[in-house]
């Protein structure tokens, strides 16, 4: 069937991807899953070239001794880790000095106001300034020097800071953004990216989005304006950043009841906002099953064209997907993110098996149908229902093996 070749090909490719990446064992379990689904051409000669050249591997591994095995391996190692392969790397040297600059700048005192370039008593037209002219030098899709997106962050982290009044007169005091950020980061600069403005506590992994901000700027900005993660900065609520949690902070004296109660009060009303903003701006995913959402598609499409498969803890492994250039660079090395599309991933590869059960089981129905109810000679009718038992429900039995058998 049409549905069963287009798989196949999915499959090959990420059989291509592996093999690339000098691992066969695993180029050869998605050739032969390929070719279970749909004998595509040249697939089986794929496999037993597959096959050869891990015997050849083994067998220089032997020769050449541990160390050129272990060079190998971590050569291996670097190119699965990479994904596509060298994603980034490049730039003039204009480009490489300014990133370089830039993440020098952001380690130690007033670190923040050295990264934009800027003085202590900076005014707020100046650092807006400075933000433009930095971050459009350094942004992953204009710079393509080695860590660019690392200086692209410590740029927005600055302008975060910096530009939120109550948030700059604490790092002008202490060094940090929030007093309560301590150990936070252990010396990593973006530390600060773990926290949203106006006292609140992102979750774990939650952040304000380098990206919001220079949208901000570049092309229409966030939704709230002036909120809480300083002048028209747009918190994460849903999707890959956490709900923010209120910060609670405990105050001593006498006498303070009634305006400590009236402060919690206050303090839940933009959590609530946030609730209810969770329900309208998480990610869409497609009940086809052709594509997850902007972070992801199931099928090879630009701009969906590094291939991946599910890997992380309580998800169905293996379950092969499509990410952008973009979510390479900005996504691919934050575990948690990544389980959290991949998570995505799993419900839309299960509605899309679940659809196509549905499918096959209608068209086998129909086939023992128009054999039941023919009505010429018995050969031609037994040729029918031949046809009908030979449909395979490979789509059903792919599903109860993911998810019925191999759940968690």
């Amino acid at each position: 069937m049409e549905e069963n070749k287009e798989q196949a090909e999915k499959c090959r490719d990420m059989a291509k991807t592996a093999m690339k990446a000098g691992d066969y064992t695993k180029a050869i379990k998605w050739f032969e899953k390929s070719l279970r689904l749909f004998p595509l051409p040249g697939v089986s000669g794929m496999i037993e070239r597959c096959k050869n050249e891990k015997n050849s591997a083994s067998t220089r591994r032997q020769s050449t001794g541990p160390s050129a095995a272990a060079r190998e391996a971590t050569e291996t190692r670097r190119r699965q880790e990479s994904g596509t392969g060298d994603i980034r790397g490049g730039g003039s040297s204009d480009q490489n000095d300014l990133v370089k600059k830039i993440l020098r700048a952001s380690k130690g005192k007033d670190a923040h106001y050295k990264v934009l370039g800027l003085e202590r008593g900076a005014g707020e037209s100046e650092i807006k300034k400075a933000y433009k002219r930095t971050s459009l030098k350094v942004h992953p899709d204009k710079n393509p020097a080695d860590k660019a997106d690392e200086a692209f962050k410590a740029v927005g982290l600055a302008y975060a800071t910096l530009s939120d009044s109550r948030k700059r007169q604490i790092y002008d005091a202490t060094g940090n953004e929030d007093p309560d950020n301590t150990g936070a980061g252990g010396g990593n600069p973006f530390a600060g990216f773990n926290r949203g403005g106006g006292g609140f506590r992102h979750s774990a992994h939650g952040e304000v989005d380098p990206e919001d901000i220079f949208r901000m700027f570049f092309g229409g900005g966030g939704p709230m304006g002036g909120g809480f993660g300083g002048p028209g900065v747009r918190m994460y609520s849903s999707g890959f950043g956490g709900m923010p949690r209120a910060q609670r902070r405990e105050r001593g004296g006498q006498g303070g009841g009634q305006q400590q109660q009236q402060s919690s009060i206050l303090q839940l009303l933009p959590i609530l906002f946030f609730i209810l903003i969770s329900f309208f701006s998480f990610p869409e995913e497609s009940s086809s099953g052709d594509s997850g959402s902007q972070y992801f598609s199931l099928t090879h499409k630009h701009p969906f064209t590094n291939p991946m498969e599910t890997r992380h803890r309580g998800v169905v492994k293996d379950i092969p997907y499509f990410v952008s250039d973009k979510f390479m660079r900005t996504y691919y090395r934050d575990p948690y993110k990544v389980a959290q599309v991949e998570r995505m991933v799993e419900r839309a590869y299960d509605t899309y098996l679940v659809n196509e059960c549905r499918n096959q089981r209608k068209y086998k129905r129909q086939l023992e149908q128009r054999a039941n109810n023919y009505r010429g000679n018995q050969e031609t009718r037994d040729g029918l229902l031949n046809e009908a038992v030979k449909v395979e429900l490979t789509r059903c039995d792919e599903h109860r093996d993911l998810f019925q058998t191999t759940k968690r």
